[in-house]
């Protein structure tokens, strides 16, 4: 026999529930192999990286708003300094891009205060002279996050590690979630984001999160690797003008010709998202 509420049949004659708006629950018995609707992965941050809500290019601290709640997630998107180009007659290299790190983590486990150091563009110079980009770092909850800048005038760019040890892949970005433990951050996934290779043997690759490296300058002008969110490397040879790699971690180009044609790296960057 159904059973109604208020004239509505809330439970049918073959014992289904229907009509009963939106169930809760704390917990269930069952296997829930019958179960249908239910997301395919966990609830994560979704965010645009074109739209932070705050951008950072020099080193400081970030103060949590009380607009952030305890189940809002904050995302952290870093980016290391890419390396500066070389004048070299033999190979004119490009700088790498800086690598890149996306951590998350819900409110509740951010602290009130976020400090980070910026990775400065490595600065031109020689093939023996030309510098790396520096390290973007941030510290959530005793733990560090670093990202090495792009090497000066070679062909990797940087690379993404956590205080704890854990590498990705040179030049990689990938995603962390800060649960408040430490011994419980871990990578999950990578993408490879290479430097600036020489002009005379292969075009500067680009990435989607880290900085895109220098171009090279060999035997003819070479374009700087492009970057969906990063910066761009620094076009190579003979553009004064525009072998700066730009802001966000991108490689400074690079020249084979004993003049100043050749560039810094780009500044690296933390943007944040909440």
């Amino acid at each position: 026999m159904a059973i109604k509420v208020n004239g509505t049949t809330v439970i049918d004659d073959s014992r289904n529930m229907s009509n009963v708006g939106t169930v809760t629950a704390t917990s269930f018995a069952g296997s829930g192999a019958s179960l249908t609707n239910i997301p395919s992965t966990a609830p994560g941050p979704d965010f645009n990286p074109n739209s932070p809500t705050a951008t950072y290019t020099s080193s400081g601290s970030w103060s949590k708003p009380g607009s952030v709640g305890d189940n809002d997630w904050v995302v952290f998107y870093l980016v290391g300094g890419g390396g500066g180009g070389s004048n070299n007659h033999m190979w004119g290299t490009g700088g790498g891009g800086g690598g890149a790190a996306i951590v998350s983590a819900i409110g509740a486990n951010v602290p009130s205060s976020v400090s980070f150091t910026i990775g400065a563009g490595g600065a031109k110079g020689s093939s023996s002279s030309a510098a790396p980009g520096g390290n973007t770092t941030m510290n959530i909850g005793g733990v560090t996050y670093t990202c090495n800048g792009g090497r000066s005038s070679q062909s990797i760019g940087g690379t993404t590690q956590n205080s704890n040890g854990a590498n990705t892949t040179q030049g990689g970005a990938f995603n962390l979630v800060y649960n408040g433990n430490p011994t419980n951050v871990a990578p999950n996934g990578s993408e490879f984001n290479n430097g600036g290779a020489p002009g005379q043997i292969s075009a500067p690759e680009g990435g989607t999160f880290g900085g895109g490296g220098g171009g090279g300058g060999y035997t003819a002008n070479q374009a700087g690797g492009t970057s969906t969110y990063a910066g761009n490397g620094g076009q190579g040879r003979a553009h004064p003008s525009s072998s700066t790699g730009q802001t966000h971690g991108g490689g400074g180009g690079g020249t084979n010709a004993n003049d100043n044609n050749y560039g810094n790296g780009g500044v690296g960057s933390l943007r944040i998202y909440y």
